[in-house]
């Protein structure tokens, strides 16, 4: 709120919400963007805890019991599962980031 940014868009003569929402806001929405991906791995990772302390099926109990049970087909399965679901949250995290962050672009410039 104290920023220059914030004081001059002031002096402009915005007002206060206008200012939360086009400065503010788009600012402080960068890091919690930029954490969607990781908070969904950490989720995906936190169901095999969860599945095996609590005894709730799920995928991550199958993954764990297939482990224990050689059961290849269904490991490479639950893993390929898994890996999709992570390319997909870092690809959401990135465009994303591009929306917010308009210094963030996919195309390639000339240098």
């Amino acid at each position: 709120m104290n920023s220059d940014y914030v004081k001059f868009a002031r002096s402009g003569g915005l007002s206060e919400g206008e200012i939360f929402s086009k400065h503010i806001l788009k600012n402080a929405a960068i890091p919690i963007v930029h954490g969607i991906p990781g908070s969904i791995l950490g989720a995906l990772t936190g169901a095999f805890i969860t599945e095996r302390v609590y005894v709730v099926p799920g995928i991550g109990g199958l993954l764990i019991n297939a482990i224990n049970a050689y059961d290849n087909g269904v490991i490479v399965g639950v893993t390929l599962f898994y890996a999709s679901i992570s390319v997909l949250s870092m690809i959401l995290g990135d465009v994303l980031m591009s929306m917010v962050d308009p210094r963030i672009s996919f195309t390639s410039k000339a240098r």
